[in-house]
């Protein structure tokens, strides 16, 4: 019978089973976190809290070795318990410090472990700071706030008050242009964030193209190089085309002067062939066939063949001598 009722629900007794055997577990390993197995309690004397919670971060060298368990007020100081990894052992010169984590407030411990041989006594750190110190910002300040001079403060701010007197619609021209320039930013905010997107984009491409601008660089130079050279030859080439005009001038002064007339038949022979520019083309123009006919007169030996058509002669001599028909 105790078999057949166990056939007919061994689905709902075996998830009682599951679901029993799952709580435990559940239950068990949060006792076991609880219970701070495999950790290590360490408590540091902080002159305030600054701002540390329980539940916030115990960090060693920046890497997360446990949390603040909890802050209890120890006469003047505060003291905070943490819950670290069992294998961070702090020596007898380690500290701890309060840190800010994010612009939000939230903060951390940052433990230093020290360098020294000799054990931490009693897992209590007495070398702490925190982020700031209220008293004493007071105590350095009110020296300095002491020593001013209250009558030269006064004057100091009737001169500026006067100096000022005069300029009261400039001041508020100027606010105006400050808040329409703001409202103008505030209108802009799209833009302005599109504009800063293609910036980083240019900078990517940039980035990613800097080895073809380097080549483009160093090409710029050669080009460069290559420029200054040719620069140099062009100015050889003038040095010696005034050192030759300087030899020329001297040879003409030692000949006195007898090229001269060997130039102005140059320039009139030069005129004379600017004058028959069209000629000279029309010549070149028909030499070729003129010397096509007469390479193919005299080519076939040493004389001349021509053809001499019928045309030249009277049709009644060529009936006559039967050369052509239909006479």
């Amino acid at each position: 019978m105790l078999r057949r009722s166990w056939s007919e629900h061994r689905y709902f007794w075996l998830g009682a089973i599951g679901s029993v055997v799952l709580v435990l577990i559940v239950v068990s390993t949060f006792a076991i976190s609880e219970s701070g197995i495999g950790k290590r309690e360490y408590t540091a004397d902080f002159s305030q809290a600054g701002g540390i919670r329980p539940g916030d971060k115990v960090r060693v060298a920046g890497i997360d070795v446990g949390e603040v368990s909890k802050t209890t007020l120890a006469g003047d100081h505060v003291a905070v318990a943490m819950e670290v990894e069992k294998d961070v052992e702090v020596m007898s010169d380690g500290s701890a410090e309060i840190k800010l984590s994010t612009l939000l407030g939230q903060r951390y411990v940052d433990i230093k472990v020290g360098e020294s041989t000799a054990r931490l006594s009693g897992l209590r750190i007495a070398r702490t700071q925190v982020p700031y110190d209220l008293q004493e910002t007071i105590e350095r300040g009110t020296p300095i706030l002491s020593g001013v001079n209250a009558e030269s403060l006064s004057d100091s701010v009737d001169a500026l008050n006067k100096q000022l007197a005069g300029a009261p619609g400039i001041t508020r021209t100027t606010l105006d242009s400050l808040t329409e320039m703001s409202r103008v930013i505030s209108n802009r905010s799209d833009q302005i964030n599109l504009l800063i997107k293609d910036t980083n984009s240019v900078t990517e491409i940039v980035n990613s193209s800097q080895y073809q601008l380097s080549v483009i660089v160093g090409q710029g130079q050669l080009l460069a190089q290559k420029i200054a050279t040719r620069q140099q030859l062009v100015i050889k080439m003038l040095d010696g085309v005034a050192d030759l005009s300087n030899q020329m001038s001297a040879m003409g002064a030692e000949n006195n002067n007898q090229f001269a007339p060997l130039i102005a038949n140059l320039n009139t022979i030069s005129e004379g062939m600017e004058k028959n520019r069209d000629n000279l083309r029309h010549m070149l123009e028909v030499l070729p066939l003129t010397v096509r006919a007469i390479a193919n007169t005299t080519g076939s030996g040493p004389y001349a063949m021509g053809y001499l058509p019928w045309g030249i002669f009277p049709d009644n001599w060529l009936c006559a001598a039967r050369v052509v028909d239909g006479c």
